[in-house]
């Protein structure tokens, strides 16, 4: 109750124990911020490299399939859990996951798509919102997004940072129907020209890359501790 939390007793730590904890934590605060500033220019690197990809302008079409294999809810022979991929999973703009992915097979209703590792998802509706997603593992995901399987891993892993560029999604964006809901198809995106670089090209832009994406992931954990930091300073000085 009100009254309860009011007269709650809360430990006042002496002065010189409040300076500690003010210190130590505008310390982390700190490495967030310069995490955070770092992964905002390795992105922008990492965009700087995807706008000079030059290479034969072919048709997406001739580089990638899209993939149909559909996922049977009526399989309910299952138990287990596996990952299943909405489109309020993948973030707008960023080609991260968010949420929880993993889903109870039981918990399935309706034909779900099947996408493998290194597979591109592609949220057809509403793409505008720019929603993809390059499959770090096997699973379905919802009818509203497209699977697109690439001939080798470093096109996905090129063509996953090419589709997140407002270049590629402006012409997607030519190719939507619908007013209320919005979306584009396989049918007209297949015929949207992109660059293919030579194979020694594309392993070299994916070198770049995967460096860049390895410090993003560094500095991704140092924010993601920020409050299981705070919380130890809070405890080792209060407890």
């Amino acid at each position: 109750s009100k009254r309860y939390l009011q007269n709650l007793p809360i430990p006042l730590p002496p002065p010189e124990i409040q300076k500690k904890i003010v210190e130590e934590c505008k310390k982390v605060d700190d490495e967030v911020e310069k995490a955070e500033k770092e992964n905002k220019q390795l992105r922008e690197e990492i965009r700087e490299i995807i706008n000079n990809v030059d290479g034969e302008m072919v048709k997406l079409g001739e580089v990638a399939m899209k993939i149909s294999d559909s996922f049977n809810p009526r399989d309910k022979h299952r138990q287990d859990n596996i990952p299943y991929i909405g489109l309020e999973n993948i973030e707008s703009n960023s080609g991260l996951l968010i949420g929880d992915i993993l889903t109870n097979y039981q918990g399935i209703k309706s034909t779900k798509t099947i996408f493998k590792k290194y597979d591109i998802l592609y949220g057809k509706l509403r793409p505008n919102l720019n929603k993809v997603y390059l499959s770090e593992m096997d699973g379905i995901c919802s009818t509203d997004i497209m699977v697109l399987r690439f001939k080798n891993k470093n096109l996905a892993k090129i063509y996953k940072y090419y589709f997140l560029s407002q270049k590629f999604n402006y012409e997607v964006l030519k190719s939507v129907s619908g007013v209320q809901l919005p979306r584009t198809s396989w049918n007209k995106m297949k015929s949207l020209k992109i660059p293919l670089p030579p194979l020694q090209t594309q392993k070299e832009i994916v070198s770049k890359i995967e460096k860049l994406e390895t410090k993003i992931k560094q500095n991704q954990t140092i924010i993601d501790s920020a409050k299981s930091k705070k919380e130890e300073i809070l405890n080792k000085y209060l407890l």
